[in-house]
């Protein structure tokens, strides 16, 4: 059993600028730029018959995005052109110092650049009031460098000490068309993927790469019926091929605390999907069904091994495994009782045949994966208001995993002031339970407990103000962000 606390305390700064300039020709050339800064140093202690293992972490994180686009109206039945080309840098300087029984035995500092380059153009063609076509290409560039400045070895804690570098590049084509044959409403489209990914050890300066590509349909149609239209039925499929995983790819190890660590795998692909979802909706939406089939491919599963050199110490990679197919059920009920009260009350089940091997293991049990909801939104006079929500998940499994049921009563309390534009709240979480997970390793069973109170009380002041010209502006955002690959724990 293992006594641990963690914490992490540090601040973020978050601001985006956007310009637009709309001419004449109803053409309109916009930027953005955004600015963001994250400085967390989070810190961890463990205690095992009385030895104190531990490790104290600073990162300095700063995320620069330029963006421009141009738009452009044709004069061809509403047909329309968009242009937008995006630029986003995430440097990181991180330190690291571990400890046994507060004597330092290994520290480590390091550099990581990540550059996304993206350019994308889109075409909307109109061809009569029930036809349209849209079609385009975009095209996405990567660069992530790590870099060890100092590293002090340690026999107790793996250290990164191999400078890397991640590369890709995906390139995408797509042609889709809506359009309405009847009461019937349609749309179909088809675009081709391609991910081409370098890993190097910029040590050794052996380079690896693995390509993929896939060709992905997307199919959907909707039709109302009823005296008043307003049913419908609705039949969905659409095949997708991942974005490159690229902050899984490094070998770079990251400590969760002092007896679990994370660890990139070179060789990792992009996982793909095949699904077909079916959907009945009744009475506008008030009731609603769905049912769906997916079948994965190249999934990305973190498995848990033990380290070689501690055998108290257990760590997660990721790897490609086969494919599976899950079947999913779900209804759902919107309702206003009253003026002043409105809930939505939703279940699902997911039902996953496993027929996988990993590690000369066989897993070829039947798991069934359930949640529920129930959200309530109330609006009372005199500017007040609020929510309460209520969310449970049972027990479930999957390979070599068990999840053990959380559940969580939430919500919010808030009065507005003077026109609305000052509101102040109270947001609370009364009740709850947080996650266990247990994970078999050969003869281990490795278990995680979060012990962590979940009873949280905050209060938020919000002021909204306008003043000046009244104008419709048309904000610029960026088309990239930071995607970390990360454990499910």
């Amino acid at each position: 059993v293992i006594e641990e606390t963690s914490k992490s305390h540090g601040f973020n700064l978050r601001n985006r600028l956007s310009l637009t300039q709309q001419f004449k020709s109803g053409a309109q050339l916009g930027g953005s730029y955004l600015i963001a800064t994250n400085r967390p140093r989070p810190m961890s202690s463990s205690i095992v018959n009385e030895t104190l293992s531990s490790f104290d972490k600073r990162t300095n994180m700063l995320a620069q995005e330029g963006t421009i686009k141009f738009s452009l109206p044709l004069k061809n039945r509403g047909a329309s052109m968009e242009l937008t080309a995006d630029y986003y840098n995430r440097h990181s300087d991180d330190n690291a110092n571990y400890l046994i029984d507060n004597e330092l035995i290994g520290s480590q500092a390091d550099k990581s650049n990540l550059n996304l380059w993206k350019v994308k153009a889109d075409f909307l063609y109109p061809r009569s009031r029930k036809l349209a076509w849209k079609f385009g290409a975009s095209a996405q560039w990567i660069t992530s460098e790590f870099t060890p400045s100092a590293v002090v070895e340690s026999n107790r804690f793996e250290l990164s000490d191999i400078p890397t570098k991640t590369t890709g590049f995906t390139p995408i084509v797509y042609a889709a068309e809506q359009g309405m044959v009847w009461k019937l409403r349609y749309s179909a489209g088809l675009n081709w993927q391609l991910n081409r990914i370098g890993y190097t050890d910029r040590e050794q300066h052996v380079t690896n790469h693995n390509t993929q590509w896939s060709i992905n349909p997307t199919v959907q149609v909707m039709m109302p019926f009823g005296a008043r239209m307003n049913h419908a039925v609705m039949l969905n499929y659409k095949r997708t091929l991942s974005d490159i995983p690229y902050t899984a790819i490094s070998s770079v190890i990251n400590w969760a605390d002092a007896y679990n660590y994370s660890v990139g795998n070179p060789n990792l692909k992009a996982q793909s999907a095949d699904m077909v979802m079916a959907g009945l909706s009744l009475f506008r939406n008030k009731l609603n069904f769905t049912a769906l089939y997916a079948h994965s491919h190249n999934r990305i599963y973190w498995q848990t091994f033990q380290d070689a050199s501690n055998a108290d110490v257990f760590y997660t990679k990721p790897v490609n495994i086969s494919g599976q197919g899950v079947w999913g059920i779900g209804a759902e009920w919107v309702e206003a009782p009253v003026k002043w009260w409105r809930f939505k009350l939703s279940g699902r089940v997911e039902i996953t045949p496993e027929n996988t091997t990993i590690d000369g293991v066989l897993y070829n049990k039947t798991r069934f994966k359930e949640y529920f909801y129930f959200n309530n939104n109330f609006t009372f006079s005199n500017g007040w208001g609020g929510m309460l929500n209520a969310n449970f998940e049972p027990t479930f499994r999957t390979l070599d995993r068990t999840y053990h049921a959380v559940y969580n009563v939430s919500g919010q309390i808030y009065k507005t002031f003077l026109g609305d534009n000052l509101q102040v709240a109270l947001d609370f979480t009364a009740v709850g339970n947080r996650r266990k997970l247990d994970r078999q390793v050969g003869a281990n069973k490795v278990s995680y407990k979060y012990t962590t109170p979940v009873q949280y009380i905050g209060i938020s002041v919000a002021w909204n103000f306008s003043g000046g010209k009244k104008v419709n502006v048309d904000v610029v955002d960026g088309i990239q962000n930071y995607h970390e690959t990360k454990d499910n724990l």
